[in-house]
Formats: C-alpha cells, structure tokens, sequence
C-alpha cells in the first residue's frame, strides 16, 4: 500500500519474498496435520489425563515447552489451546499462562522449538557460520530451564496471593 501510494516499485518487499524459506511451508503445515489429527481421533483427551490438573504451572509450564520442542511451538499451542479448556478455576489461569510461557521459552531450547530457530540455523548455514544444533541446544538449556522455573514460580505466586 505504502508503493502503491507513492508510485514506487516495492524492490525491497519483492527481495524478501524471493528469500523467504518455503521450504519450511510442509514441514509446518504436517506440524498441523498432526495436531488436527491428534484432536480428530481423541488423544486429546488421554493428553489432558495425563497431565491432570495439580500442579498446573510446573505440569503446563514444563511439559508445554518440552513438547514445543517435539513438534514447534505454533502446533504446540494449538493441541494445548484444545486440552487446557478442560480445566477450571484457577487451575484453568495456571495451565493457560504457564502453556503460554512454555511455547515462548521453548523457542530457547532448541531450533525446532520456533520458526524463527529453524531459519535462523538456515541463515547461520547459509552464511557458512558453524552454529549447529549441538550449540544452540547448549545455550538454549542455560537459558530456557532457570528462565522457565523463575517464570512459572513467579506465576505461581501471582495468581495465587
């Protein structure tokens, strides 16, 4: 619209799109597939059993962030956004806030984590930096797990006093 507006050739916005990482496009979009999947055939419900609801902040906090880590934080978000609805009270605050602070830290913890570490170790590929996923999973252990406990214990706290 900016282009349109001043009559100007957008080259810029035209170079990201010719650098965007479709190649990710399936990779995320089976992430879905599998999460849909998972609600479609009702493991959803055998997920929230498993889970429970004591404990809320550290079962959601950690397991939300571990699970980020299997299948991306997005599709994470998702299955938990089906599970946690099953909850009540203050229970239902603790796991709701605790998954949200799971799928940000988990982003930390390795590059399947995000998007945004995925193509971030691309981009360090690319560019023929070593950064693989050895380091990023070293670096991202001493700051997610102390980020994550100081996280859920000052929600803990919050929502409780």
């Amino acid at each position: 619209i900016y282009f349109l507006n001043k009559k100007q050739k957008p080259i810029e916005l035209c170079k990201t799109f010719k650098k965007a990482p479709y190649e990710l496009i399936p990779f995320l979009l089976s992430m879905f597939v599998f999460a849909l999947t998972l609600k479609h055939y009702g493991y959803l419900d055998s997920i929230h059993n498993i889970l429970g609801d004591t404990n809320t902040n550290i079962v959601y906090g950690y397991s939300s962030l571990l699970f980020a880590n299997l299948v991306n934080n997005i599709p994470m978000s998702i299955i938990y956004s089906n599970i946690i609805p099953g909850l009540t009270g203050t229970s239902l605050n603790l796991a709701l806030y605790s998954t949200i602070i799971g799928s940000n830290i988990g982003a930390f913890l390795t590059p399947l984590g995000a998007l945004a570490g995925i193509m971030w170790i691309n981009t360090m590929h690319e560019k023929g930096i070593k950064f693989g996923y050895k380091e990023f999973i070293k670096y991202g252990v001493i700051i997610s797990i102390p980020t994550i406990l100081v996280s859920i214990t000052i929600l803990y706290f919050t929502v409780n006093f």
